[in-house]
């Protein structure tokens, strides 16, 4: 058997067990580690925090520690070694003046009486434009510097409309201005107020005036106008035949507008004209009825805008001096394709075969109608006529049978006389009614 008789080595004197001490294991060193590390050096720190905590997720946060513990680090507003207790921040009565405390996590809020406001409720709401005794006035609006009326010291200010000014909007800026001569105050936004004049004065108040005449480079009236000044204006003294405010016109009388002789009358700036006795309007461009302009009779009627109307009813003519031949058939008056004959002051309407009337508007009934017909007429007159002519013929036969019974040669028979002589009817004067022919 072999015997080592080499001296035995202490093996921990060369391993470093961190966390741990060393212990020799026969040939060999071995890491005994502390509470909380682990591995073959000790190295590694075990996290307690993992390894399972009673630590309130919701109020705290867990914290390892290299000792081989853990703690529980509350959220403001909670205690307790696990954070598990609320803190009542109400518990000091914080909330003044009969305010209601309600406790928040780590905070609390005071529900405060009308009258109070801040934090604590500590301010009266009389201190600020939101009370009674100072509201803001002119449709001024009350505005907080703070964010609300709950917290240490709120502070408020009254946001004057323009022209207004002081703590509660009490001052009018444009009474405290004289503004004078018809100017108007105009009110800033920046709190103030100023005079806005018109373009005849100028100051502060509008109180000075403006010489037109002295501030114009060239002569603001023209064509030698002369220029006067006076508070608030100024007048151009025009030269003969100019006129207008700065004496820029010609006067138009000078350009003859008034026609048929008309006399141009200046009158200041305007103008008018006196008319010829056939003539009137404006420029005396319009006939009077002293012209006699209406023809056929008709009536003339003075008129103020056209001089005259002529009233053309009952001449049987039209237009404006009644001078056209009214056409009564322009309007197709006759009816049934009857033919319109025009006449002066009317017309006549030719009728076709069956149709009467003044407009031909009746068609014939042959012995029916009891109305006024020409059939009337017409057949008693064919009747009459008729008559005539039979006594006419009567009479006419009844002549020639008479001559032919008066007229021819007396023949007695040769028996009775034995003579041959012949006597003619005519130198008879007057036979015997007895004689008769044989």
């Amino acid at each position: 058997i072999h015997i080592n008789n080499c001296p035995f080595n202490n093996i921990c004197e060369n391993m470093n067990c961190g966390n741990g001490e060393c212990i020799n294991d026969f040939d060999r060193g071995k890491c005994l580690c502390h509470h909380g590390w682990y591995g073959d050096f000790c190295q590694i720190n075990i996290n307690e925090c993992e390894q399972g905590n009673n630590c309130s997720i919701e109020n705290s946060i867990c914290e390892d520690h290299l000792e081989g513990y853990y703690t529980c680090k509350c959220h403001q507003g909670f205690t307790g070694q696990y954070c598990e207790t609320n803190i009542d921040e109400c518990a000091s009565s914080p909330c003044a003046n009969k305010g209601t405390c309600i406790d928040l996590i780590n905070s609390y809020e005071c529900n405060c009486t009308n009258d109070y406001i801040n934090s604590n409720c500590s301010k009266s709401i009389n201190d600020t434009c939101f009370g009674q005794l100072h509201t803001c006035k002119n449709n001024g609006t009350c505005t907080l510097k703070s964010v609300h009326l709950y917290v240490d010291n709120p502070e408020s200010e009254c946001q004057c409309p323009n022209g207004y000014s002081g703590k509660w909007c009490e001052s009018d800026l444009c009474l405290m201005l004289n503004c004078q001569n018809n100017s108007t105050c105009q009110r800033l936004s920046n709190g103030k107020a100023k005079c806005l004049c018109t373009e005849q004065w100028y100051g502060d108040e509008c109180q000075y005036d403006v010489n037109e005449c002295e501030n114009h480079q060239t002569n603001i009236c023209l064509n030698n106008g002369i220029c006067i000044n006076y508070p608030g204006g100024y007048i151009c003294q025009c030269q003969e035949h100019y006129l207008g405010k700065h004496c820029e016109n010609k006067h138009v009388c000078l350009e003859s507008p008034c026609l048929n002789q008309g006399q141009c009358k200046a009158d200041g700036e305007h103008y008018y004209c006196e008319c010829l006795t056939n003539f009137t309007g404006f420029h005396c461009d319009l006939l009077t009825c002293e012209s006699i302009p209406c023809q056929h009779n008709a009536t003339c009627i003075p008129d103020l805008h056209q001089g005259f109307i002529c009233n053309c009813e009952g001449t049987g003519y039209e237009d404006e001096q009644c001078t056209t031949e009214t056409n009564e058939c322009f309007s197709n008056p006759c009816r049934n394709n009857a033919s319109c004959i025009n006449q002066i002051g009317g017309y006549m309407c030719a009728c076709p075969k069956n149709f009467m009337g003044a407009q031909c508007e009746n068609k014939e009934k042959f012995l029916r109608s009891l109305s006024f017909s020409y059939h009337y007429i017409i057949w008693p007159s064919i009747a009459i006529l008729l008559l005539m002519i039979i006594i006419l013929l009567t009479i006419v036969i009844g002549r020639i049978r008479e001559n032919r019974r008066l007229q021819g040669t007396y023949r007695p028979a040769l028996n009775e006389s034995g003579q041959t002589s012949r006597v003619e009817f005519s130198m008879i004067l007057k036979p015997p009614p007895e004689e008769r022919l044989i």
